[in-house]
């Protein structure tokens, strides 16, 4: 099936415009930076979705210093992911949303 390429908004790559995932530099949704609650689509100097209301700028686990919601906090450069509990998802989840959101189980946290 023929697809258009579009550029990775990370490293540039051209990519087919359907990838979620870009095959350069490995980054989930390339095309586009995505609320982790509610996949609205935003842009990095947005204080709150707008699809949801949850603030992006949230405080990193690891170092307390403040980082948008990217995958790596931008300070300290650790990961923002946690795995999926559901041993047949094991999909990589924002660690303070409450469900994934590729299997849909609740990841235990309030």
């Amino acid at each position: 099936m023929a697809s258009y390429k579009q550029t990775c908004i990370y490293c540039n790559t051209l990519i087919d415009s359907d990838a979620k995932f870009c095959p350069k530099c490995g980054h989930r949704d390339p095309l586009a930076v995505l609320c982790p609650s509610c996949l609205w689509e935003v842009a990095t100097d947005d204080p709150i979705c707008a699809g949801c209301g949850r603030p992006l700028f949230i405080l990193c686990p690891k170092c307390g210093k403040e980082t948008f919601v990217l995958e790596k906090c931008q300070v300290c450069s650790e990961s923002l992911m946690v795995d999926c509990p559901n041993m047949r998802c094991g999909e990589k989840v924002f660690f303070d949303v409450s469900h994934c959101r590729a299997c849909g189980k609740k990841l235990g946290r309030e």
